[in-house]
Parts: structure tokens; sequence; C-alpha cells
């Protein structure tokens, strides 16, 4: 039993173990010591792999045993031996019952001011009763403490397992009401907490409590980590990104990942290389942080002389000189051509809405995250207007590529029901053309200095978006390594008056790298407009031709296509109808 266990440790399953050696649904408790009592003595074993997986069992020990597989093993087997129909109809009742309750607790605690959200992981008042045990939480569904069914009495125990476990209409009917509660659930909370972004605070093993919760924002636990180790041996150790050093990334964003109890970009196979926690958990050191930074760094765009020069003369002091600059007539007044002077009278146009904003003193005032989209930061909108084919889409759409990504293994009904589609992450702006997405923005309406947690949390769901993105323009190019290393999608963070640009590439291995600008702002006095609007709206300008870079390159491919000799377009025309092989992956 050890050594079959021992073997089993790297995707071991505890419905595995009860099958293997016929524990019955009248033994559930003698079944879970052992597998305890089992873990714990590899856990004292001197192979180093074996000891870290075991003990990392252990800890998660009760959420493990009580997952929702290990619930439908013991169903399975309940179900098999003719339990009483009452009972089973009640626990479909109670499953749904639960859920619809969990739901509306979540709701109602979003709802919360922040002042009476759980805060220091001490809950102002607690959903269960007091006396109620953690363990006795995850036992609220478990089979044995259900009566026995009497009719079945006489038989053995492995008699009953070998009965026919999926002839029961009782648990076809709980098996679909368990799958479409949990799609209905992913599919209404499919808001942007996929992921959240540590810095300050470690989230790894060495945390002492389970429950953190930083101002009010909950913390992902539970990680399913079968997708990262998944990712992770897929990989091969040649193509992976080594150091100067001699340290490998994915080698040590999978050792930190394994390690940490509650969701990080790490687990993306992402890096921030001005994540603090990363130097902090002795992942990597600074110099190998400033290597991962500035390697194959792509430069930002440089603004034309006379462009430049023309923002430039916005540098004034009070309103009416700023007036009298949006005034002054240009040469380009009268020869205007939309391709060769629109970013002139976008600047000029950008300029006059913000003088709206200063005449009225709005600026100086408090204001929902709504306002500022609206009379501040839609000027960036405005600034993809000359690009073919292109439009800034606002909180009403959803991110195609994030879709694409939630709902990659959906397949149509069989076993069970088919999933219902998972829309995409929403975000307050996506850039794209037709259904290729290349930049997206988060907002909030008040800055709380860098490392606020509304500006983590929204610097957390940005770069997953912003992966997803990036990975639809690998396969827009072909999954060709050599153009994959020349790609990028950007991300703006909108704080109140604050504004941060990210941008996400892959210079090497299986790792995405994202960069960020420093803090820029709009002030709220005119005073500083020169030394700080202007930097801003240069910032924009710099993001829209990052974006019509990456068009034309990834369109460049159909481009060279045209290109092709007739041969070639004679063939590829053949060959267009056929069923295409695999695609090579890259990690995801």
């Amino acid at each position: 039993m050890l050594t079959w266990v021992r073997n089993q440790l790297k995707d071991l399953k505890p419905e595995d173990f009860y099958e293997k050696f016929n524990y019955s649904h009248n033994s559930r408790n003698v079944a879970e010591k052992k597998l305890q009592e089992l873990l714990t003595s590899i856990a004292k074993e001197r192979n180093s792999f074996n000891r870290r997986r075991a003990k990392y069992l252990l800890d998660s020990f009760e959420s493990w045993i009580n997952s929702t597989s290990c619930e439908l093993y013991w169903l399975n087997v309940e179900a098999s031996l003719g339990r009483l129909t009452h009972e089973v109809t009640g626990r479909i009742s109670a499953y749904k019952t639960i859920k619809n309750f969990t739901r509306k607790i979540n709701v109602e605690e979003r709802a919360l001011p922040p002042s009476k959200r759980i805060k220091n992981n001490k809950p102002e008042q607690q959903i269960y009763p007091p006396e109620t045990s953690r363990k006795a939480r995850h036992r609220i569904f478990n089979i044995s403490a259900l009566p026995t069914n009497q009719d079945h009495g006489n038989e053995s125990d492995d008699e009953n397992i070998k009965r026919q476990r999926s002839d029961s209409p009782l648990h076809v009917e709980f098996v679909k009401e368990m799958y479409e509660a949990d799609e209905t659930e992913d599919y209404l909370s499919d808001s942007d907490s996929d992921y959240v972004y540590s810095s300050e605070s470690s989230s790894c093993a060495s945390s002492d409590n389970n429950d953190t919760v930083v101002d009010g924002s909950e913390l992902k636990m539970n990680i399913d980590l079968s997708e990262f180790k998944k990712k992770y041996s897929k990989m091969n150790d040649s193509d992976k990104w080594t150091l100067s050093t001699g340290k490998i990334v994915e080698d040590a964003l999978y050792n930190f990942g394994i390690k940490c109890r509650h969701e990080h970009l790490c687990h993306s196979f992402v890096i921030d290389p001005n994540d603090k926690i990363y130097v902090d958990e002795e992942v990597f050191t600074e110099s190998e942080l400033d290597e991962i930074r500035t390697y194959k760094i792509k430069p930002m765009p440089l603004m034309p002389q006379d462009l430049l020069t023309y923002l430039n003369s916005f540098r004034v002091f009070d309103i009416s000189d700023l007036r009298n600059a949006i005034l002054k007539p240009q040469q380009w007044d009268s020869t205007y051509n939309r391709q060769t002077h629109f970013d002139h009278d976008w600047i000029r146009n950008t300029m006059y809405n913000l003088l709206h904003e200063y005449e009225a003193e709005n600026l100086e005032r408090n204001h929902l995250e709504l306002w500022f989209l609206i009379h501040i930061w839609s000027f960036i909108d405005r600034g993809f207007g000359n690009i073919d084919g292109v439009e800034a889409t606002r909180s009403e759409s959803s991110s195609l590529a994030s879709s694409n990504r939630k709902n990659r293994n959906r397949t149509v009904s069989a076993i069970v029901s088919m999933k219902r589609k998972i829309m995409g992450r929403r975000g307050d702006l996506i850039i794209r053309k037709v259904s290729t997405e290349y930049g997206c923005s988060e907002a909030g309406k008040s800055f709380n200095g860098d490392n606020g947690t509304k500006l983590l949390y929204e610097r957390g769901i940005k770069t997953p978006k912003m992966k997803d993105m990036f990975y639809s323009l690998c396969v827009a190019v072909g999954m060709e390594e050599n153009k994959i290393r020349k790609l990028q999608s950007i991300g703006f963070i909108h704080a109140g008056l604050m504004i941060l640009l990210l941008r996400l590439d892959s210079p090497a291995g299986y790792t995405c790298r994202v960069l960020r600008t420093k803090m820029l702002e709009i002030p709220s006095q005119i005073t500083q407009f020169g030394s700080k609007a202007l930097p801003v709206i240069m910032l924009a300008w710099k993001a829209k031709m990052i974006v019509r870079d990456m068009i034309e390159f990834v369109e460049q491919k159909q481009y060279m296509e045209d290109k092709e000799n007739l041969g070639d377009q004679l063939q590829n025309l053949q060959n267009s109808c056929e069923l295409s092989p695999p695609r090579k992956k890259i990690d995801q």
C-alpha cells in the first residue's frame, strides 16, 4: 500500500486510493485516516520530491479529501448501493441551496464598504456558527454521515462496490445539478478577480494564515496546481530562458509557484521584474531581475520632431495661455490631411477638452471612475482614429482572447451536458481590429500610492488579460518563434488622474515579461500642466504607435503570402480545405 501511494504521489487522487484498495462508503473515515498515515510516513523519507509533495498534501488534506471529485466518488458508491431516493434527492437540494447562499454572501460582502469587510484575518461576523469547526464545514457533504440502506446490509463491501454505479438516475441527476451550479457560478462571477497581484506581502507558503485578506480584497485560495505542473512538464529544458548566472527562469518560477498559497503571476509563467516578492523570497537576485528587465528590451517609439515641437508648445502655466495656444493658427489648418496631420489635430482636441475641465475646476474635486473615463481618459480612445479598422471599445465589450482561452477545452454534450460558454474578462477599454486584440485598460477612481490595494489588484488582473491577447497574436503569426519574440501587447492602468502603461512580451524561453512605465498624472492645477500633462499625452501616443506597429507586423504574414510565386499560391489553395495538423503550442 505504501509503495503504491509513493509511486502515484505526483498525481495522487484520494478517490483512486479508495477504489484501488476497495474502501466502501461505510469505511470512509478509516480510508482517510489510513491515507493520512501513509502520507505522514512518506513526508519523513529522504527523497526530497516525495517529502515535499507529501507535506504539501498534508497541509491541504481536509480540502483535498473533501473535493468535489471525492464527494462524487462517494456519492457514486452510495447510489450504486441503492440509497433511499429521498436521501440523495435531499443531497441535491442541499448542494444547490448552499451554492446559492454562498453566492449571495459574496455579492452582499462586495456591496459593503471596505470598513465593514473582513480585515486582518478576523471576520466581524461568521457565516457558520462559532462551534462549527473548519473540518466540520468541509464535511457538510460527507456521505458517510448518512445512514446506510438496510436492504443491502447482507452484502459485502466488495460486492457493493462492484455494483454498476453509473446506472443510478439519481446519481446522474446529482452530477448534472452539480455541474450546472458550478457552470452558472463561473459564468455569472466571471469578474476580473482570477488573479491577485502580489508585491509587498508574501503569498507563498511561509505565510502564517490561509485566510489573508488585504483591505477587503480576498486573495484566491485552494490553487489547482495540476494545470501549472502540466504546463511545466511539457517544457523542453533546451528552450528555457537561462540567465547569465546559470539560473533558469522557468525553473525558478515553478519552484516558487508550487510554494504559493495564493494565485500569482508566476502560475501563468509571467514575470514582473519590479515585483519585490522575488527578492524577498530569494527567487531572483536584484542583478538577475535587472537582466530580465533589460534583455532584448523593445524601445519605445520616438515622436517625430515636428509633432514633438507642437506638443511642447502647450507648456503653459495658466488657463488663458492654454486657450491661446489651442486657438493659435497652424500651417496645417488650411492643407489638412488626415493621415499626415491627424496626430496634430488629436493633440489640439485633447488640449481643448482638458481646458474645459480646468476652467470648471473639475479636476480639484472627487469623482467616480466613470467620470474619469468620460472626461479625461477618452482622449486615448480617439488617438486610434487614424488606424484603419481599429476600434477602442469601452465597458460593454468583453475580451475575445480571454474567452477563447477559457473555452479552449469546451466540448459538446456527452457524459455530462455541454458547458456554457464563459465570457471573457470585461475591461474598461479593449483595443481591437476585427477579432484580434492588441491592448486593454482598467480604471479606478482614486490613487492610493504605488502599492495601493486597488493598483496592485488592477496590475494583477491586467497582466493575464494581456497574455491572452499576446497568445492570440502568436496564433496570428503562425506560432513562429522568431516572430513571437517581436510581439508585445499593452495595457493601461488608470487611478484617478494617474496613468501607467504595461507592456507584455516574451523575449526568451516560455516566459512572458511585463514591463511598467513610471506613474504619470494629469495635474489638478494648471501651473503643472507642462511638466505633468504633456508626458501623459506623449505616453498615449507611444502606446498607439506600438499597437500600429503590431498590426502592421501581424498583417505582414498575409502580405508575404500574397507575394508568393504562382506555384506556392496554387499549392496553398489546393490544401486550404484539408484538415490542418495540430498546431505547435507555446505555453499559455
